[in-house]
């Protein structure tokens, strides 16, 4: 599986050189994403449960403390993929090795502190909708109050800061940026292609919000393919900045 980043499809436009972006941009992003999920997609899958697991078991920690650490260390095992992604592009094979050899740990998990922030929005979101009982669902694990379109608001909720921060590791990871640095490279890219980045944001949101309705399987399925098009995107328009 080979990515050719001199070039963007159909058009022949050097990626470097590129400046305008189309909302239908989205549609060769997601093309590109699924080709190299399909390199090896039951270990992508099984690799993109491991935020959830991990979270989850640190969620049962009482209290506030278990929410934020779980927040926060979920951060760094999403970051994970990255280094993993490249691997498989460049070499056509699945390694978990590649996350043990992958530099700029300790700035990825400055970084992922964004996880509690981005916790801590949503649990804005989840206040303004239910009170209390987002207390009770945040930090005991209860709340007979919230009701399932709740939820789906207040995962949802989430996307707009996800997508602004998505290249951040990636910037970690790659170029050593720092936390601060890779944050801005990220929301400058994102910014600059809004329109594509807008879908992808959409789907994903879509997505998110129906996962109460689906016991997260709208996620789990969708999540390494949406992980995949990221990359793809700033192995093409990114990387060589």
């Amino acid at each position: 599986m080979t990515i050719n980043s001199s070039s963007i499809p159909g058009n022949g436009i050097p990626a470097s050189l590129k400046t305008s972006y189309s909302f239908s941009d989205a549609y060769n992003w997601l093309a590109e994403g699924w080709a190299l999920f399909k390199t090896a997609p039951v270990k992508l899958f099984l690799f993109c449960l491991l935020p959830m697991i991990i979270s989850g078991c640190i969620q049962l920690i009482p209290g506030p403390a278990g929410m934020i650490l779980s927040k926060w260390a979920g951060a760094i095992v999403v970051a994970s993929v990255w280094p993993v992604l490249s691997y498989l592009h460049h070499h056509s094979a699945f390694s978990v090795k590649s996350v043990f050899v992958a530099k700029n740990w300790l700035s990825v998990a400055v970084y992922s502190v964004t996880g509690v922030i981005v916790a801590a929005q949503q649990f804005g979101v989840a206040y303004a909708l239910a009170g209390d009982d987002a207390v009770a669902m945040f930090f005991q694990m209860s709340g007979t109050g919230i009701k399932v379109w709740h939820l789906s608001l207040i995962f949802a909720s989430a996307v707009p800061l996800m997508t602004l921060l998505i290249f951040a590791p990636a910037r970690i990871f790659f170029v050593c940026r720092n936390p601060l640095r890779a944050v801005q490279d990220s929301i400058s890219a994102v910014v600059k292609m809004w329109k594509p980045c807008c879908v992808i944001a959409i789907i994903q949101g879509l997505l998110l919000a129906l996962a109460p309705y689906t016991i997260r399987l709208s996620v789990v399925l969708s999540g390494p393919v949406l992980a995949c098009t990221w990359y793809c995107v700033y192995q093409r328009y990114i990387s060589e900045q």
